[in-house]
C-alpha cells in the first residue's frame, strides 16, 4: 500500500470519527474515560510496529549480507577459473561478466517489470553454461583443483538460491493488516477523546493520520526490496562487475 493511499484511508476514519464524536461529546460528561481506550491502543500498536520494524529490518540486513557474500563467491569464482587453460579460463571470465550483468539487472528490477523474468532467465542459462564446463574440465581432468572450481561455482549458485529466497521472504499479511487495524482504531479512539475538547485548528487534526501514514508506509516500503525508496542498491555486485569487465 502506498504512502498516499495509507494517509488517505486513515486520514478519512479520523475525520468520520471526529464528527461522530462531535455529536456524541454534546450529550456526554467530559470525564476523560475516553482517553483510556485510546491510550490502550495507541500502545498496543507501538508494541506492533516496534515487533515489525524489526522483523523487517533483520530481513533487509539478511539481503544485504547475501548481496555482499554473492558478490565475493564471483569474485572468487573468476579468480579459480585461472586454473583452467587459457583459451577455456577466458571463456569462463566472460561467461561469468555476462552473469554478473544478468544478475545486477534482475536484482535492480521493479516488481511486474518484463525485465524480471527476461534476466533471470538468462542467469539460469549462464548457471547451466558455466556448470557445463567446469564439468567437463572436471571430467578430463580429474583433479582436486577442478573440484575446488565445481565448489566454488556450487557456492555461487547457492547464494543466488538463498537471495532469491530472501527477496521473497515478506513480512505476514496478516500482521501488516493487524496494524493497519489497529491503527484505525487508535485514530478512532483517539477522535472521539478529542472530540470534547476545546476546538482546534485544522492542520492538528491532519498531524495524527499524516504521522500514522508515513510510519505504516515506511514499513510496507522496508518490506518491499522491489518497490518505494528503501531499496540495496547492489554496489558491491556493481564494484564486482566494473571489475571483471577491465
Amino acid at each position: 500500500m502506498s504512502l498516499g493511499l495509507t494517509f488517505l484511508s486513515l486520514f478519512v476514519v479520523f475525520i468520520a470519527v471526529y464528527w461522530i464524536g462531535q455529536l456524541r461529546g454534546h450529550r456526554r460528561e467530559h470525564t476523560g474515560a475516553s482517553e483510556t481506550p485510546a491510550a490502550a491502543l495507541l500502545g498496543l500498536l507501538a508494541l506492533l510496529l516496534a515487533f515489525s520494524f524489526a522483523m523487517a529490518i533483520s530481513r533487509y540486513d539478511m539481503r544485504r549480507d547475501l548481496e555482499v557474500r554473492d558478490a565475493n563467491s564471483i569474485v572468487t569464482l573468476y579468480l579459480r577459473a585461472g586454473i583452467l587453460p587459457a583459451p577455456i579460463a577466458r571463456e569462463f571470465r566472460s561467461v561469468l561478466s555476462k552473469y554478473t550483468e544478468d544478475r545486477l539487472q534482475f536484482f535492480s528490477a521493479h516488481a511486474g517489470s518484463p525485465l524480471l523474468q527476461e534476466a533471470e532467465a538468462k542467469s539460469k542459462q549462464v548457471q547451466l553454461k558455466l556448470w557445463e564446463m567446469a564439468e567437463s574440465h572436471a571430467r578430463d581432468d580429474g583433479s582436486a583443483v577442478s573440484a575446488l572450481l565445481l565448489s566454488g561455482l556450487n557456492e555461487m549458485i547457492d547464494l543466488d538460491a538463498a537471495r532469491l529466497d530472501a527477496m521473497e521472504n515478506r513480512l505476514p499479511p496478516t500482521l501488516l493488516a493487524l496494524i493497519w487495524v489497529v491503527g484505525a482504531c487508535s485514530l478512532f479512539t483517539l477522535g472521539y477523546a478529542d472530540s470534547s475538547k476545546q476546538k482546534q485548528p485544522w492542520y492538528w487534526h491532519c498531524l495524527m493520520p499524516l504521522l500514522f501514514a508515513v510510519v505504516i508506509s515506511a514499513l510496507y516500503d522496508l518490506d518491499t526490496p522491489r518497490r518505494g525508496l528503501i531499496r540495496s542498491n547492489d554496489e558491491a555486485m556493481i564494484m564486482v562487475h566494473r571489475e571483471l569487465d577491465r
